[in-house]
């Protein structure tokens, strides 16, 4: 209780402060740079698959841009959805997890939310699962934007995106325009090296391409729960390290786009976690992902348009996994290609229907578990799933429009789902956005939930799994207070049935059952400012409660309370300086234990020095970048809910650490 007032005093004294300064420097011009109008004028698309402002799309949306990547030295999704409203992580030193709304199970590998790039769907079809750490080693220098999209977007999107839909934006060529090179280096042995190159040719022909490699060392970590002599006394030494590549590449002319996307990712694992050896450096994991787009895009005329990508992709998994006499080993492969066809058509004055149809086939969804000595398990499960949706916008009047969508999807092995979504936009004022939601989600079971079984580890398998569901509810609204204030207020509520979750039976063995019925109410508070005098940032509040009837109490890995504080201020010419502040309360962990609350800060500095050279009154320094990244400044001990799988209740978190970034554009 004392650290959530404490939380909630700051959150109130750092949101009078920031009104204070803006107000203090109101009356003075915008730059364009740090213009709150540039903000919120930026056209989004993640929202109804075509180009709109935040204020106009049909949903709660946050938009981080190239700018504020930049700014806070974020250098992984899940480091950029830790300063998000509504947002929150925990890490198993193995994987990275999103939390949203107040909802995330333990071990779920985020496959209750879709990941896009430039609208391609990067949930793989063996887990469901989404990359947010360094198993995406996307370079977030090459992006232009990240949309964040609130709420269901089954409508849309189909299966996972129950909580949110997040679409990473890569930049276009010609914004590039350069080889610009860097180089990272940190705490824990860290090393990564990035190179992004964009151009855009005279006849119409693009091309970008960015690369990311690197290694972590990581640390000797200690875990009380193994402090025995016979396990090191809970120290796991040397292995928790990490090895990654990834690539992204876009080739573009006219109307014409093919998009590629490559990675790998290698973990020792040093938890222990499924009851293996405790400090065996033969526990890993290493994920692959990647795919290949080829998308035509073109308006037909003024009021007609049309899209359709054919795409190939895949998914592997290896896993090794050291018990007492013996080493087990798992692995998956999912392969698949589909293709998409969406038609807009602008039939009335005011009115705009969108209508799409996709096919997907799965013809590797496969898990294998083995020994040296016998095989558990080894079964490929393909499947197909045809879909179609209908949306349509219409502007009632000027300051009011009405946005209804529907979509029905037909898998080969669970059935079916049909999802809608019906949104009502009203401006108020020229300042004010009411908007008032209702959507509904789905996600179909994977492969993993629905066929696994192996004698090994005691595993059934539950082939009449049913989808779960999601009905959100929410009224959203935005404010402009000023030309230099903004602010945005939601409510929302939220019920889901047929939760899936892995549970014992009573002959010991674990298989996976739609066994909750999930209820949550929350509030969400934010305001954001730009100033000219070089300072803006943003300062968040968000309260909510997630109960599971079942158990007649509130859910696992749940903060009740996250509030977030960043500010940002250009100090000198060539050195701005960023911070944030993140306030998570308390979690219950698998075992209804509680973690402790904690405050975190972190601090970023980058330095562009702008010196002029006296030959030929160029600025040769322009072209150099530096930067130094301070997290938990105040080396704050904390830990994050652990899985079913783990001996311990919470996993300890990184404390103090460092990372500087030299670039150099070419």
């Amino acid at each position: 209780m004392k650290t959530t007032i404490m939380g909630v005093f700051i959150f109130v004294v750092s949101l009078l402060f920031c009104v204070e300064v803006v107000f203090t420097q109101e009356s003075q011009q915008q730059n364009e740079d740090t213009s709150l109008d540039s903000l919120l004028n930026i056209k989004v698309s993640t929202a109804a698959k075509y180009w709109q402002t935040s204020s106009e799309a049909p949903a709660s949306v946050t938009i981080v841009t190239s700018k504020q990547l930049e700014r806070y030295g974020y250098s992984t999704l899940e480091e950029v959805l830790r300063s998000v409203r509504g947002f929150y992580t925990s890490y198993d030193r193995n994987y990275s997890y999103v939390g949203v709304r107040g909802f995330s199970r333990p071990t779920d590998y985020n496959d209750r939310i879709l990941l896009l790039v430039n609208g391609h769907t990067m949930n793989d079809n063996v887990y469901g699962s989404v990359l947010i750490g360094n198993d995406l080693p996307i370079d977030l220098r090459s992006l232009e934007r990240i949309e964040i999209v609130r709420g269901p977007g089954s409508a849309l999107y189909g299966t996972g995106a129950m909580f949110a839909v997040i679409n990473l934006i890569t930049k276009k060529g010609k914004d590039v325009d350069a080889l610009k090179l860097s180089t990272e280096f940190g705490s824990y042995g860290k090393v990564i090296t990035n190179a992004l190159y964009g151009k855009q040719f005279d006849n119409d022909f693009e091309v970008l391409f960015s690369f990311r490699a690197g290694d972590l060392r990581g640390q000797d970590l200690y875990f009380q729960e193994y402090d025995s002599a016979h396990t090191n006394y809970g120290v796991a030494g040397n292995i928790d390290d990490e090895h990654f590549a990834g690539s992204i590449a876009s080739l573009r002319y006219k109307h014409l786009t093919l998009l590629t996307l490559f990675t790998n990712r290698f973990k020792h694992v040093p938890t222990g976690a499924f009851e293996t050896r405790f400090n065996d450096p033969s526990f890993s994991s290493t994920d692959k992902r990647g795919f290949f787009e080829l998308l035509y895009d073109h308006s037909l005329t003024t009021d007609k348009n049309i899209l359709t990508k054919f795409y190939y992709d895949f998914y592997e998994y290896f896993g090794s996994y050291p018990y007492s006499t013996v080493v087990n080993y798992d692995a998956s492969i999912g392969k698949w290609f589909g293709g998409e066809t969406q038609f807009q058509w602008d039939f009335l004055p005011g009115n705009r229907l969108t209508t799409g149809i996709e096919y997907k086939h799965n013809f590797h969804s496969d898990y294998r578990n083995w020994t040296v000595d016998s095989v558990f398990f080894d079964k490929n499960y393909p499947f197909n799933v045809i879909s179609v949706y209908l949306q349509n916008e219409f502007q009632v009047i000027d300051n009011f429009s009405f946005t209804a969508g529907i979509r029905r999807d037909e898998y080969s092995t669970v059935g079916s789902a049909t999802t809608p979504r019906f949104a009502l936009i009203f401006n108020m004022f020229s300042t004010s956005t009411l908007k008032m939601l209702y959507g509904e989600g789905f996600r179909s079971p994977n492969t993993y939930e629905s066929n696994y079984e192996d004698t090994f580890s005691g595993w059934i398998r539950n082939s009449n799994l049913k989808p779960e569901k999601i009905i959100t509810s929410e009224v959203a609204w935005e404010q402009r207070f000023s030309k230099n204030i903004f602010g945005a207020l939601s409510l929302y509520s939220y019920t889901m049935d047929e939760l899936i979750d892995p549970v014992m039976d009573s002959s010991g063995n674990s298989l996976f059952l739609n066994l909750s019925d999930i209820q949550a109410q929350g509030v969400e508070a934010e305001v954001n400012f730009r100033t000219n005098e070089g300072l803006n940032g943003y300062t968040s509040l968000v309260y909510q409660r997630t109960r599971d009837p079942l158990i007649d109490g509130y859910i696992s890995n749940s903060p009740a309370t996250t509030i977030r504080l960043g500010l940002s201020y250009q100090l000198l010419p060539f050195l701005t300086c960023s911070s944030e502040l993140q306030y998570t309360s308390a979690r219950f962990t698998v075992t209804r234990t509680s973690t402790d609350s904690y405050i975190i800060a972190n601090l970023n500095m980058t330095f562009k020095p702008n010196v002029q050279s006296e030959n030929e009154g160029r600025r040769f320094f322009d072209t150099i970048e530096c930067s130094l990244l301070i997290n938990n400044i105040f080396n704050t001990p904390y830990a994050t809910p652990g899985g079913y799988e783990h001996r311990q209740d919470a996993i300890p978190q990184d404390g103090r650490n460092f990372v500087v970034r030299i670039g150099y554009s070419l």
